[in-house]
């Protein structure tokens, strides 16, 4: 779970450094990761919180 979480920390940067759209952000990590089975449910509220500033 640890690789798992550094590797989701390192893409989600590295994404969302080049883009805003949370949507593109999803799709690219969920095509990068391993599936998990609690993925969907978080992954998109994660980046929301803290990937993505808000202005």
């Amino acid at each position: 779970m640890k690789n798992y979480l550094i590797a989701f920390d390192k893409n989600a940067k590295k994404l969302s450094a080049k883009s805003k759209d949370v949507d593109h952000i999803v799709t690219e990590i969920k095509m990068e990761l391993p599936p998990r089975a609690e993925l969907e449910g978080i992954i998109k509220a994660n980046i929301q919180m803290k990937y993505i500033k808000k202005p």
